[in-house]
């Protein structure tokens, strides 16, 4: 979906929802990579109220991405207005995100101050 990633940005993307069997990733890495990112957002939650003047009290899905080159070809993924709604007003609210990037190639991230 156009702008889940940037502007720009190409990829297939998709919900790691551990309530919808459907939606969770089979693969051992994906899943031990989910429970990575959920014992960080633990750890980092007693301090988000000193930190971000913020009670973070939940975690989110996680987002699955596979980037995908310039040149490659994708057919869009079907999604509705009220799935796209949900994922830009969680992003907004957001107080914390975490990313985490998988090779096999090298990531390039740049982070601007706004």
């Amino acid at each position: 979906e156009e702008g889940y990633l940037g502007i720009g940005a190409r990829a297939r993307v998709a919900w790691m929802d551990p309530s919808d069997p459907r939606s969770y990733p089979e693969k051992k890495t994906l899943k031990e990579t989910d429970d990575f990112m959920s014992t960080l957002a633990a750890l980092l939650q007693p301090y988000c109220h000193d930190a971000l003047g913020k009670v973070v009290d939940a975690r989110t899905p996680g987002l699955l991405s596979l980037s995908l080159l310039p040149e490659e070809e994708t057919d869009p993924m079907p999604s509705d207005e009220y799935t796209i709604a949900s994922f830009y007003s969680t992003w907004r609210r957001s107080q914390v995100k975490l990313m985490q990037f998988m090779g096999p190639g090298t990531a390039k991230v740049t982070l601007t101050p706004k």
